[in-house]
């Protein structure tokens, strides 16, 4: 396998620069030195060195990750680490992106194991002072299979190290523990671990699964956790404050402390490190205390006075808003000099070769390179400039495809090239084409250059696609969320109550645990092993539920009329699906050869998710299945390809497509993409909006009914009366969230045989409840496409210095803001606010209420770059698409859907750079509980690709109207969403002529109790009975066993024997027994006739014989009677009567 490094070292004299290096103090300056140059010099250096890391500083965040990015391109993910810190505004603002602190522990835990690592880093978080690394060591906790362990010792490093106790272990930086079981998810590590402590000492450390739970098999001889943190909490928070406030007494102070309390943000707390520990350092310190080398590379030195002197400034303003009573001496940076100065060994890296005038130097070197020209599939120029070239231009490839496509560009321009094994395999040709997987483009000067795909064609597929795939963090659709106390529930048989918490009951020495629930009359206590009657409840949101009275007939009555409501909805869908199903669909044939070629010239490496989606619509079409699909997936995952194939596919048959989005603006987009894509097929596609002339739009409606328009492109105009099609075969609806039920199913109405794809980030919670009931295919794209990052998204109270900042920094970087205020009576005031706050923005303003050609203007000017800054409503929910828009400023968001605001932060973060998404809220306003929870939510989900669980956290908060389009929001707050659509498949089941079987619970005395010595949290004690309760086989009994072994120790007796009844019950229902009879010297059961006929009675009397001398049966009015005797409180003939049943069950 060819690599570029081999190729790079060959021309440059990376051997005498590592020489020059070896000494204890060496300062080198290398110029002519670009991105990519950079990259394979520091690449190479760190393949030759040994046993030393580098330490890469850039001017900035961005630059530092686009390098961190083209590092991992050449040596792959494990040699190099990002270490970023967030700002200090968003520090201040508790805004930390929990990425980036999870990437700066890492690199501080491959530091501490000694590790090599190139570290890419900017001057902004290398300036930063911490905490000791004698006191940071502390929070350091070692743990070896075999060795002493004194749990409550260990827990309280635990606690210091910044870990947080949870019932269940899910996410980093989260510990559980139960009886001498403890678990614990250590920062770096892929999945958490589970430690078995016997007698103090460690019996084992397993790694489990934190979404099952389970241990998945692979045991450790010896783990590292390291802290959560970068402060170590080795000193007394509440002191400290204390001690704070006689030197500067401030409200500034007391508000930060509470917050950082409260939010448990401690690293917060390093800006007060000069009281906390007075030996503090600074990262490359941490090299030093393990006497590890290291070399500091900085990136265009030249520039780094400006760049300190803007920090300065930014800190210096921020302070100024403080309270002036202030005098603490906070620190954000330190003096860069002083923090330079601790480095021995430093290669100052720079495009040109003028030098710092204060550099003492002991080398120069010049590599000559240049950045290489993007020649963007403009081949003319490319033959034009290199055709007469006399060095030698190696073209590289990673796949046939790209080889064939070079191929065919160079001989279709009649360049001569050679097909080389390796980059010193050359012959008399000046072009070689050859294989390299981790090729970066690069030029140096009379020597040669290199190009890649990316340099000669903007088209190419990437070459190396990075698949993050998320799916790990979705949510299925689920309405059991855990039971919390004060929530409302729905009970099947008495309706709404508050759940209250569990109580355990003892009644003739048994122990049963079981849910209190308060209704307006009464508390009722219900057995746990009957959650699955319940329902947590689920309305519109704001609405309070009103308890029922038990012991009237009111819930009967409610659930009655809910039931004559819901049964003709069930009858219309069942005609749906009915009507849908019986008429065969147009069966397309396979993929032509026309269709590959159209496939292939999509730009990007698909994503596993579309391949699979693109197929499972291809197998319908061609297998005459009528689509009725959903396709959700976030922004930018490529919904919009895979409903190009759909629609090519279509077209080629001979059929038309009708593509309907929300918006004039997005409208133009999709007309604009399509045509370009299609139109070299000869595919004719029209757009149809009120922006098009009024004798435009007859002409196209015309030839829309004629067949001459291929693909039609709309808003709700393709809705209007006269719009007519020749042949119909596929509507495409964008950003569904936007359009009513009522209007997808007055188009679907257009054609019978129509195929539907509905495209969505965030599908209202209708469509999921469609998708639930199986009326719609649901398909999910959570594979994220290559170079995206998550938005970094904080929840703040509104501030005006948050806001400065925020707008600065993405200025700084040319970057684009959205500001939404979404109040058109003051929306000028505002934009006047923010021009006061930053007066060099550019800003302009937008709403919906403007007259149509002038915010058409106004986006136009703003996507051409006229201005930075856009002042706007709701109108960038959908509908505009600026790349260069990362920064996104909401004001007031507390009054926002959760999927609204979910589908505005869409916005933003379209390409490769890091966005940020701020949703502010005024303290002022008291917030309700249900916007606290979205807000909450869009925290939470801060990850691309959350869409899906938006809308189902989305269904929880706001609640479903009916899945048909009717206004049924007063049933389902009556009853609660789970109810409504519990009540909604019974009807559907009975419209089916499907009898629903109801399970026979027996009476057998065992205790159904969870001990609290066991396991002391109320919601895993449910899960516990609701595992027990789903035991329906002996596999199942076997499994729920080691699981909880497994997660929570040894179990008890009780416990086994509660087990084991689960399974009895399960054997018994199995061969119909009616009852059976527990007294106190025996037990007794009848095994119904229809069963008994089944059953031989030598084989019956065998088995009873065999297992046991205590069985008795006899054969009775052409029943089998079994009885077992057994002592009181004995529960051994459990296991006898389960043994027995299995043996005799067919």
């Amino acid at each position: 396998m060819n690599n570029i490094l081999n190729l790079f070292k060959k021309s440059n004299n990376i051997k005498e620069i590592i020489r020059k290096m070896e000494g204890e103090e060496s300062s080198l300056f290398c110029a002519g030195m670009t991105l990519n140059v950079n990259v394979l010099f520091l690449a190479s250096l760190l393949k030759e060195e040994k046993n030393q890391s580098i330490v890469y500083v850039l001017n900035n965040s961005y630059k530092a990750n686009i390098a961190y990015d083209t590092l991992t391109d050449v040596l792959g993910l494990d040699d190099v680490n990002l270490y970023l810190a967030d700002d200090f505004a968003s520090i201040e603002a508790f805004a930390i992106s929990n990425e980036l602190k999870s990437e700066r522990i890492n690199t501080l835990s491959n530091i501490y194991e000694k590790k090599k690592r190139i570290i890419v880093t900017d001057i902004q978080t290398i300036l930063r002072p911490l905490q000791s690394f004698e006191n940071y060591e502390k929070g350091i906790i070692t743990l070896r299979k075999g060795e002493e362990l004194d749990i409550n010792s260990f827990i309280k490093n635990l606690i210091i190290s910044g870990y947080e106790r949870e019932a269940t272990t899910y996410k980093q930086g989260q510990y559980s523990v139960r009886g001498e079981v403890i678990d614990v998810f250590p920062i770096g590590y892929k999945n958490p671990i589970r430690i078995n402590v016997s007698f103090d000492e460690i019996e084992t450390i397993k790694i489990f699964d934190e979404k099952t739970q389970l241990s998945t098999g692979e045991m450790l001889d010896s783990a590292t956790i390291y802290p959560i943190n970068e402060l170590v909490l080795t000193f007394d928070i509440d002191k400290l404050w204390d001690d704070l406030r006689k030197k500067g007494q401030s409200e500034y102070l007391d508000d930060d402390f509470t917050k950082i309390k409260e939010l448990k943000n401690y690293d917060n707390l390093l800006k007060y490190i000069k009281y906390i520990d007075k030996n503090y350092e600074y990262f490359f310190n941490y090299f030093d205390a393990l006497q590890m080398k290291y070399i500091v590379c900085y990136d265009q030195i030249n520039n780094l006075e400006d760049i300190v002197l803007k920090l300065q400034t930014e800190v210096s303003r921020y302070l100024e808003t403080r309270a002036s009573e202030n005098k603490l001496e906070l620190s954000f940076y330190d003096d860069a000099s002083y923090v330079m100065a601790l480095s021995q060994r430093n290669i100052y890296l720079s495009e040109t070769k003028k030098a710092m005038q204060n550099l003492e130097l002991h080398g120069i070197y010049d590599f000559h390179s240049y950045k290489v020209t993007k020649y963007d599939n403009d081949m003319k120029y490319f033959v034009k400039a290199k055709k007469d070239t006399d060095i030698d231009i190696y073209l590289t490839y990673s796949t046939d495809t790209q080889k064939d496509l070079i191929e065919d560009t160079l001989q279709g321009n009649e360049i001569k090239y050679e097909v080389i094994d390796d980059f010193f395999n050359t012959g008399k040709e000046k072009f070689h084409l050859v294989n390299c997987d981790n090729a970066i483009g690069y030029g140096i000067i009379g020597e040669y250059e290199v190009l890649t795909v990316n340099e000669l064609f903007s088209s190419s597929k990437s070459k190396k696609p990075k698949y993050r795939n998320i799916q790990d963090n979705t949510s299925q659709i689920n309405s059991k969320d855990d039971l919390h106390v004060g929530d409302y529930i729905v009970h099947y048989d008495y309706g709404i109550g508050k759940y209250l918490g569990l109580q355990t009951v003892e009644l003739n020495k048994v122990k049963n645990d079981y849910l209190k629930l308060q209704y307006e009359n009464l508390d009722l206590l219900i057995p746990v092993e009957k959650i699955t009657d319940l329902e947590k409840y689920l309305g519109a949101e704001g609405v309070v539920p009103k308890l029922t009275k038990v012991g009237t007939n009111e819930w009967e009555k409610k659930k009655q009329t809910v039931r004559n409501q819901l049964e003709s909805i069930a009858k219309e869908l069942i005609e749906l699906q009915i009507k849908r199903s019986s008429n065969i669909g147009f069966k397309y044939k396979e993929d032509s050869d026309l269709q590959k070629q159209f496939e292939n010239d999509f730009e990007y490496e698909e994503t596993p998710d579309q391949i699979k989606i693109v197929d499972e619509i291809k197998t319908d079409m061609e297998n005459g299945v009528l689509m009725d699909r959903l396709v959700c997936g976030d922004v930018g995952f490529g919904k919009t390809e895979v409903a190009m194939r759909a629609a090519f596919k279509t077209v080629y048959e001979g059929k038309q497509v009708a593509y309907m989005a929300p918006t004039t603006i997005l409208t133009r987009q999709h007309y604009h993409t399509f045509k370009e894509r299609f139109n070299k097929y000869g595919i004719r596609v029209a757009l149809l909006n009120r922006l098009v002339s009024p004798n435009e739009q007859k002409e196209i409606i015309k030839d829309l009914k004629k067949g001459d328009i291929d693909i039609i492109v709309g808003t709700h105009r393709l809705l209007n009366k006269e719009i007519g099609y020749n042949d119909l075969g596929l509507l495409i609806i964008d950003e569904e969230q936007r359009f009513g039920v009522e209007h997808k199913e007055k188009i679907k109405k257009l054609k019978e045989n129509v195929n539907v794809i509905t495209l969505t980030a965030t599908p209202i919670p209708r469509t999921l409840q469609m998708a639930v009931t199986g009326i719609r295919t649901l398909s999910l794209l959570e594979t994220p496409p290559k170079d995206r990052y998550p938005i970094q998204t904080y929840v703040l109270e509104y501030e005006e210095t948050i806001i400065r900042e925020a707008i600065y920094r993405e200025l700084a970087r040319n970057g684009q803001v959205f500001y939404l205020h979404n109040r058109v009576s003051d929306i000028y005031l505002v934009a006047k606010k923010i021009q006061s706050l930053v007066p060099e923005a550019k800003i302009c303003v937008g709403h919906g209420k403007m007259n149509r050609n002038e915010l058409e203007d106004i986006v136009s000017d703003y996507i051409d770059g006229v201005y930075n800054v856009m002042v706007c409503t709701t109108i960038i929910e959908t509908g505009i698409d600026i790349p260069n828009s990362n920064t996104l400023i909401v004001d007031d968001a507390s009054r926002l859907g959760l999927a609204q605001m979910y589908q505005i932060r869409g916005r933003v973060g379209r390409t490769d750079r890091i966005a940020y998404a701020y949703f502010l809220y005024k303290s002022e306003n008291n917030l309700s509980s249900a916007a606290e929870k979205r807000l909450s939510a869009i925290k939470e989900y801060n990850r691309i690709g959350s869409g899906y669980k938006i809308a189902v956290r989305d269904l929880a908060i706001r609640g479903a109207g009916d899945i048909l389009g009717r206004e049924q929001s007063g049933f389902i707050n009556s009853i609660g969403i789970d109810m409504y659509m519990k009540l909604l498949n019974e009807a559907i089941n009975k419209a089916k002529g499907i009898e629903e079987k109801k399970r026979i619970n027996y009476k057998i005395q065992v205790a159904k109790h969870v001990e609290k010595e066991y396991v002391n949290d109320d919601s895993i004690i449910i899960y516990i009975h609701k595992e027990i309760n789903k035991i329906e086989t002996k596999e199942d009994r076997d499994n729920v066993i080691a699981e909880l072994t497994d997660r929570f120790g040894k179990l008890s007796d009780n416990i086994l024997n509660y087990v084991e009844e689960r399974y009895l019950e399960a054997l018994l229902r199995r061969i119909e027994v009616i009852n059976v009879i527990e007294e106190d010297r025996s037990v007794k059961l009848e095994i119904p006739e229809n069963y008994s006929n089944k059953l031989k009675g030598d084989e019956v009397m065998y088995a009873g014989y065999t297992i046991s001398r205590r069985f008795s049966i006899d054969y009775k009015y052409h029943m089998f009677i079994i009885t077992i005797s057994k002592e009181y409180g004995d529960r051994s003939w459990l296991y006898l009567m389960t043994e027995f049943l299995e043996k005799i069950i067919k």
